[in-house]
């Protein structure tokens, strides 16, 4: 048995075993290289149809008037009513809450009012019965037209011929997406600005409430939809031959 082993092993070892077994056969070598090919073939081919749309992203201009925080506590006092809700649309001077300073003046009520139009938001949790200090901001009052919150940027020529009014735009920046669309495109090319001004208008509850006009934002437009065989091969390795 042992001499039997050691024929076994020996055989194993020879120079004619070892390229056997690390012999490729035939048959796999070509079909791997066949498949290769073939899988580079449609590939390339199928860069002909697949398109990948290229953008240029442009600066925006919101249209949404700048925050005010001024409506604030003018003595300490105590919350007796409270007459808007948050995100309401208000006229100046109309009534915001209703306070009391129960030490100085006998328990007379006071009333706040806005300072100006536009849509207002509570800067706390506003409840009856709360008391605050002298000071404390209370309200913050959004200037604007709460129907329409509008963007204005301005594009070249190029992207002018491909805009057309009510097209979708997509908007980024502070790390949020705002969509849009396009209500009004200029018809002669702003000089100073060279480029052609367009409107984007905002559906109203798009804009998030902490979002200012001095906010970076910009507007992606699409320029061109090329063939992956243009864009890749034509435009990258054309230029470098």
């Amino acid at each position: 048995m042992e001499n039997k082993s050691k024929n076994i092993n020996i055989e194993l070892r020879s120079e004619e075993v070892q390229e056997l077994m690390g012999r490729i056969p035939p048959v796999i070598l070509r079909v791997g290289i066949g498949s290769i090919l073939l899988i580079l073939l449609l590939f390339f081919v199928a860069s002909f149809h697949i398109k990948y749309p290229t953008y240029e992203t442009v600066p925006v201009k919101l249209n949404i008037g700048e925050n005010t925080c001024d409506v604030v506590m003018p003595f300490d006092g105590i919350i007796v009513n409270l007459n808007v809700d948050d995100g309401e649309s208000i006229k100046m001077h109309d009534t915001l809450m209703q306070v009391v300073n129960p030490i100085p003046s006998g328990n007379d009520i006071t009333v706040l009012r806005s300072p100006s139009d536009g849509i207002v938001y509570a800067c706390d949790f506003l409840e009856k019965g709360m008391s605050f200090k002298q000071g404390t901001p209370l309200f913050v009052i959004r200037q604007g037209c709460n129907e329409k919150m509008t963007g204005k940027c301005y594009i070249g020529q190029q992207i002018k011929q491909k805009m057309e009014i009510g097209t979708e735009i997509e908007c980024v920046g502070q790390g949020v997406v705002l969509n849009g669309r396009i209500g009004k495109v200029a018809k002669v090319m702003n000089p100073q600005q060279k480029g052609y001004a367009v409107e984007i208008v905002f559906d109203e509850n798009a804009l998030p409430e902490d979002i200012q006009a001095t906010s970076d934002l910009f507007a992606k437009f699409q320029i061109s939809e090329s063939t992956i065989f243009e864009l890749f091969f034509l435009k990258s390795m054309l230029p470098k031959i």
